[in-house]
């Protein structure tokens, strides 16, 4: 199970109250949007989500858990805007010519 996968699931699932919703939005099917919550719940051994047939709630494990995530994956999603700004910067030596002398 790619763990990081499954809970970047289980937060869109959660936000947005819905599989098929989060799977639209990350670009997979709503099974396999289901099973990587699933498989997360396996992999805990705590029921994230209460379901019924046209819905889905958090559960309290699933609600604290999510705002645990929320903030950690808030975080890495700042790492990496910051890691492709460094990328973005100019680097490297600036050469200047100048007719005068400059002191």
């Amino acid at each position: 199970m790619d763990q990081l996968k499954a809970i970047n699931t289980f937060i869109h699932s959660a936000e947005l109250q819905s599989f098929s919703k989060a799977a639209h939005e990350l670009g997979i099917s709503p099974q396999a949007a289901s099973k990587h919550v699933i498989q997360l719940e396996e992999f805990t051994g705590v029921r994230l989500f209460n379901r019924t047939t046209h819905r889905i709630s958090l559960t309290e494990e699933g609600r604290n858990f999510f705002e645990k995530c929320k903030l950690g994956l808030g975080a890495i999603n700042e790492g990496l805007r910051e890691l492709k700004a460094v990328k973005q910067e100019a680097m490297g030596k600036v050469r200047l010519a100048s007719p005068y002398l400059l002191s």
